[in-house]
């Protein structure tokens, strides 16, 4: 590939003793060519035009870029939270865009989306960002987001301008609770509110 490079980011094992390679593809002029590689997934950053047409019509989107996604990618409250990411990402430069955006998770070998995930940000000052995901209905239960959310994770911990990754959860969303603690997080018990506070240090990734 012209102008492209790739970059062995890291190797980590699952609970389940899974082992994952991530790899990425990029570019430093197209923030667009990022792409990490996990055992079933392809992840890549969504442009602002892929994203609005995944909040207004799937179909659309198929019909603009080619690519396939399940109906029920953007189901509510998707909608609200891509209009909340595209104010960032529209108002970011070239290198902040890939915290700023939702990743399409594209089964191989085909490429169809089946979840998104991403961080809420660039990390602040302290090193620290947080992140959301979700899966359509159809590939929840079959590990997908686990493997999707190790990638995600090793590619921000390589970057050198992450150092820590926080998440909330419902008291009762176990099956989110589960992918992050699968990830490596823990929670922080002195957070108070409705949602329960996870987080993971880069230096207990790296461990």
């Amino acid at each position: 590939m012209a102008g492209m490079h790739v970059q062995s980011i890291a190797k980590h094992r699952f609970a389940d003793l899974v082992e994952i390679m991530i790899t990425s593809f990029y570019s430093n002029e197209e923030w667009h060519t990022l792409m990490i590689e996990t055992n079933r997934l392809m992840l890549r950053p969504l442009l602002t035009e892929e994203l609005e047409l995944i909040a207004a019509d799937t179909q659309q989107l198929t019909r603009k870029t080619g690519l396939t996604v399940e109906p029920d990618l953007a189901e509510e409250p998707v909608p609200q939270a891509i209009e909340s990411m595209l104010v960032g990402l529209r108002a970011a430069n070239e290198a902040d865009r890939p915290w700023q955006t939702f990743w399409l998770m594209q089964l191989k070998p085909d490429g169809h989306g089946v979840g998104m995930l991403g961080f809420k940000g660039v990390p602040n000052e302290k090193g620290e960002t947080e992140v959301g995901y979700g899966t359509t209905s159809a590939y929840r239960g079959q590990g997908l987001m686990s493997e999707a959310l190790m990638g995600l994770l090793g590619w921000a911990f390589d970057s050198g301008r992450c150092q820590a990754v926080t998440a909330e959860t419902l008291p009762e969303n176990g099956a989110s609770q589960r992918v992050l603690i699968k990830a490596g997080f823990v929670r922080v018990p002195e957070h108070t509110g409705e949602c329960w506070l996870w987080r993971l240090a880069r230096e207990t990734w790296q461990a």
